[in-house]
Order: structure tokens, then sequence, then C-alpha cells
């Protein structure tokens, strides 16, 4: 596996990323691939548009036709949740390209 840069933070179009929630029940468990960035037309923030590759409660249609957006900045920030154990980054890109085979045929 490779090793991960800050510039690896940075979501780019096709690029997959684990949510700090991820766990191993499921390579999809958490799972987004990036599409694109965009602009709030009102305040020109940048939003990070992607794709989750799983299903959950509020993501019960089909997995294809689900798009997200989040603040760019929300998107690179550091989470903090000690009662989940847990200090780093909201996401986190995936480099294994065993695990980027799995992951493409929910896409």
């Amino acid at each position: 596996m490779e090793k991960i840069t800050a510039m690896d933070y940075i979501p780019k179009p096709g690029v997959f990323f684990y949510h700090f929630k991820h766990s191993s029940e499921s390579v999809n468990n958490y799972a987004y691939l990036v599409v694109g960035i965009a602009n709030h037309t009102e305040t020109s923030e940048s939003l990070v548009i992607y794709r989750p590759l799983y299903v959950s409660q509020t993501n019960t249609d089909k997995i294809k036709s689900s798009l997200s957006a989040r603040p760019l900045s929300m998107w690179v920030e550091e989470v903090n949740k000690p009662e989940l154990g847990y200090i780093g980054p909201r996401f986190i890109p995936i480099l294994d390209t065993k695990i980027i085979s799995e992951l493409q045929k929910f896409i």
C-alpha cells in the first residue's frame, strides 16, 4: 500500500475515500467516490460532490443515482471524536489498488 501524503487528502474526481466511521464489516462501508468540486452559486463556497457507495437509512435508493455535497472545508478538516476513540481526518483517501478494484464494482 502506498503512503498517504497531505496532498492525497485534497479531493479529486475519481478518487475513493473512506469516512472516519468506516469499519471492516464491508469494503464499501462509509466509502465514497469523489465526482468533482462545485462552487455554491450564492456564497462561492467550494463543495465536494461525491457518491456514497453504500446503502444507509438516508441513502435507500439505488446507490448509482445518489449524489451528495459537503463543504470542502468540512471534507478536509480534522475531527475530534473522543467518544469514538478517534482524532484525525474526516475523510481518508483509499490508495490500495485491491480495495479500489472492489469499490469500482459499486459505481
